[in-house]
């Protein structure tokens, strides 16, 4: 019942979208199931209740969450949703009122409001105009502890990318050079 919040460092271009379009350090969020296994919707792939949580700590960043449940009904209710959402399609279109399709904060959302004593999260106003909930919309409420974080910080981790940008823009230069090198002979 726990949630699980990180961000990979493989994908800087993600990061910045999710920076863009959801306000938030993290990209993704998961709802831990038990049995070392976590519930997530990953953008191509449909919705999966039963991910391997050591895959999923595979990450750059990561933040652990405990919602204050009410009663064990309600973490009960919460693991369930995730249960029955199993399967359903990825939600490219981000949109947070249907629920045919999830991406991984829209399914910890709908599990959340729909307990027997509900935890409403917000949607947040993307630049899309969209309403869209962002997976660090826990860490701003009284209704969660973080008890754990490695302090995700969205320009620090851009600023980790350097090597790869610094390593493109000197194979482009020298491919450059080459080649006018070549080209003359």
């Amino acid at each position: 019942g726990d949630l699980l919040l990180r961000t990979n460092n493989e994908f800087p271009g993600w990061q910045i979208m999710e920076k863009m379009f959801f306000k938030s350090n993290w990209t993704h969020e998961s709802l831990y199931m038990g049995n070392n296994k976590v519930a997530e919707g990953n953008n191509g792939e449909t919705f999966k209740a039963q991910s391997s949580l050591e895959k999923y700590l595979d990450a750059y960043h990561i933040t652990l969450v405990r919602p204050h449940y009410k009663s064990e009904e309600d973490k009960q209710s919460a693991i369930q949703y995730m249960l029955n959402a199993n399967g359903r399609p990825y939600d490219n279109k981000l949109d947070s009122n249907d629920e045919s399709a999830l991406y991984c904060s829209e399914a910890v959302y709908h599990a959340f409001r729909k307990m027997p004593h509900p935890i409403n999260l917000t949607p947040k106003k993307a630049i899309t105009g969209q309403k869209i909930v962002s997976p660090d919309e826990v860490l701003h409420r009284n209704d969660f502890s973080q008890l754990w974080s490695s302090k995700s910080n969205f320009w620090k981790n851009q600023l980790s990318h350097w090597p790869i940008g610094a390593g493109t823009l000197t194979g482009a230069s020298a491919a450059t050079t080459l080649g006018r090198l070549f080209a003359n002979e």
